[in-house]
């Protein structure tokens, strides 16, 4: 048995929750390589599986993925369901359907028979020359010099909040719109000493600075991206070595336009109960511009004089037109944990 790595896990849990991220793809891991009679037992049992399905429902799933990949047969060949090892993702109460040469794959609900998401795996050859061209600018923006190379492209769809493309390769990923067809993200990571030097230095100073650790340093590697859907601006993300502060920075600016600090962010044993936690506002307005005029100041360089504030549980957004709007969440402690600038409000 072939191992893979898709995003099924991923998109399991997304399904449960309000909203789903934008960078989303399906996952599942498989276990490690089984001795060839004992992987056909399991490819037996899985068919025997599938044949014990209605076959309305298996009727359904190969529709939903043919509407996805019109130009390919779909012949659906195994079922899975959370009481295996390895896809214990699914729970009680969904399964996962694959094709027979586990290039595609369809994610149902078990008590209805429901579609919650489809996934297919394609190759370079048979994507449209107009997505190839898509992704190749997409690449050619972040880098012209670099010759990417693809190695993986999926196809995923769970509901209207996740319907696109996803591309990966050597030392590339990134993500095209399957409704508009246009590039939303894509990403690169470079060595650190490869990195514009001013940027790391403020990188460096603004970890130090959260951390109050002049010893503290940056990984050795810098994740660069353009969001084209946030501003379609180039940016480079920076942590340090233990992962608990990150910085990004504008990289046609050189400026901070985020920090997070993972050390004063605190845990809450579930939804409810973070929300509980946040049910009335923390702080009225004048003590929030209070709170975070300080760091806001510091790190972006930006007075909150004249700024109107909105409260959404943790999170505190400040505008004023014509200036940047400052996105901040705090902890139970009413402490800034995260802060991000975005562009002018418009006038």
């Amino acid at each position: 048995m072939k191992s893979y790595k898709f995003m099924l896990a991923a998109i399991t849990v997304s399904l449960l929750a309000t909203s789903l991220p934008a960078n989303f793809t399906l996952h599942t891991a498989y276990a490690a390589e089984q001795p060839t009679n004992e992987a056909a037992k399991k490819t037996a049992i899985k068919s025997s599986a599938l044949d014990n399905l209605d076959p309305a429902i298996i009727e359904t799933a190969k529709k939903a993925l043919q509407e996805l990949a019109p130009k390919r047969t779909m012949e659906l060949a195994a079922m899975h369901s959370g009481a295996e090892a390895g896809y214990e993702y699914l729970g009680d109460d969904r399964l996962l359907i694959e094709d027979k040469d586990n290039r595609a794959r369809v994610m149902i609900g078990k008590a209805k028979g429901d579609i919650l998401a489809c996934e297919i795996n394609f190759t370079w050859q048979e994507l449209d020359t107009s997505l190839q061209s898509v992704i190749q600018k997409a690449m050619k923006s972040l880098d012209a010099q670099q010759k990417f190379k693809i190695t993986q492209i999926t196809r995923v769809k769970a509901d209207k909040d996740m319907n696109h493309w996803t591309f990966n390769g050597s030392n590339i990923s990134g993500m095209v719109d399957a409704v508009t067809g246009k590039a939303t993200y894509v990403s690169t990571d470079y060595a650190l000493a490869k990195i514009d030097s001013k940027w790391s230095a403020l990188a460096k100073k603004t970890i130090q600075s959260l951390s109050a650790d002049k010893n503290k340093q940056l990984r050795n590697f810098v994740q660069v991206y353009i969001g084209m859907e946030a501003e379609n601006q180039k940016t480079a993300s920076f942590s340090d070595e233990s992962g608990r502060y990150l910085v990004k920075v504008n990289a046609a600016t050189g400026k901070l336009t985020s920090f997070v600090n993972y050390k004063d962010f605190i845990h809450y044993a579930s939804e409810e109960a973070r929300k509980k936690a946040f049910a009335k506002p923390f702080y009225t307005s004048d003590k929030a511009i209070a709170a975070a005029a300080p760091m806001v100041k510091q790190y972006f360089g930006l007075d909150l004089k004249g700024y109107q504030v909105h409260v959404k549980q943790e999170q505190y957004t400040f505008t004023k037109q014509g200036k940047p709007s400052v996105y901040g969440k705090i902890n139970g402690k009413g402490k800034f944990w995260s802060m991000s600038l975005t562009a002018p409000t418009a006038s």
